[in-house]
């Protein structure tokens, strides 16, 4: 025997209300609580993955700037303006280079130890641009050309690796971005499937549809001007 009927259209309302609030609270705390956990994982994923694949980028530029700012020490003269600008961007060139593949290494440990060899790779190369450039700034000529020789080949084994990783890095971030957009979507959808699972199967969802009809009635015959038992 259903008991809603014995109660006042106040509380009759609020037995239609409560539970709906109720389930309405319960959907809104559970799509936060999913959002934020998506947002936490894609913020890790922007600043891990992206991050890394950008400094490398920027890094495997550098590292061919590297070389060619030790060119241009090559043609000048010891002592000579043009040779001390050179020298200038030599340095800033080097400095970013290992910046950029140190700050990669430090946004994707569980990918450190690739990239360390590319910085390793790339310390290599400039410890032999940083002969040529010593041999150049004393017009050693001869010296400084073998040194820089030698930086070429190891550049051209290195640089393809280098881009091999990022292109691979690229691919991996484009499938790990389509992933977290279906489970962006899947939690909209299950959120959604949840509250009408949960309105359809509620306990009262029979008294509630009969308390508002009885409540509906009442409010006629008000409206009629004539005054319901309570």
């Amino acid at each position: 025997m259903s008991f809603v009927p014995n109660f006042k259209i106040r509380t009759k309302i609020l037995c239609l209300l409560i539970p709906t609030c109720a389930v309405g609270i319960g959907g809104v705390l559970y799509v936060s609580n999913s959002y934020r956990s998506a947002d936490q994982e894609y913020s890790e994923f922007i600043g891990g993955d992206g991050h890394a694949e950008i400094n490398m980028a920027i890094a495997s530029q550098r590292l061919v700037a590297v070389t060619y700012d030790a060119y241009q020490v090559y043609p000048h003269q010891s002592g000579s303006p043009e040779l001390a600008r050179a020298a200038e961007d030599y340095k800033a060139s080097k400095d970013r280079l290992l910046q950029f593949m140190a700050s990669a290494r430090q946004a994707l440990p569980d990918r450190a130890e690739k990239i360390l060899s590319f910085e390793q790779g790339a310390k290599a190369v400039v410890s032999i641009t940083d002969e040529a450039l010593a041999a150049g700034s004393r017009d050693d000529d001869e010296t400084a050309k073998a040194a820089l020789i030698k930086a070429d080949d190891l550049n051209a084994k290195l640089l393809p690796e280098i881009r091999d990783w990022i292109n691979g890095m690229s691919t991996m971030i484009d499938t790990k971005s389509d992933a977290l957009t279906d489970k962006t979507n899947a939690t909209i959808s299950s959120a959604l499937m949840g509250v009408t699972h949960t309105v359809a199967a509620g306990p009262y969802k029979d008294e509630i549809l009969r308390s508002g009809q009885a409540a509906g009635e009442q409010l006629v015959t008000l409206l009629k001007g004539a005054t319901p038992n309570p």
